[in-house]
């Protein structure tokens, strides 16, 4: 919450929040604000296909796919 009050603090017209496990790539960030710079969204919410990315250990896509409350 800190870092989303300073970015509103200082007047942030977009603000990208991603964890830093370098799972998402930066390269998709100008994809994913697009639509807000178009004025064709207030929100963009993006997704990771967790099956579908080859880095990810069997384990991670196991768990990713169990329903909350395991």
């Amino acid at each position: 919450m800190t870092g989303l009050d300073s970015c509103l603090e200082l007047g942030a017209y977009v603000i990208v929040n991603t964890n830093a496990d370098n799972q998402y790539n930066a390269d998709d960030i100008t994809a994913l604000v697009e639509p807000i710079l178009q004025h064709q969204a207030e929100m963009v919410i993006g997704a990771r296909p967790i099956s579908m990315i080859e880095h990810f250990s069997p384990i991670k896509i196991t768990l990713k796919n169990r329903p909350l409350g395991f």
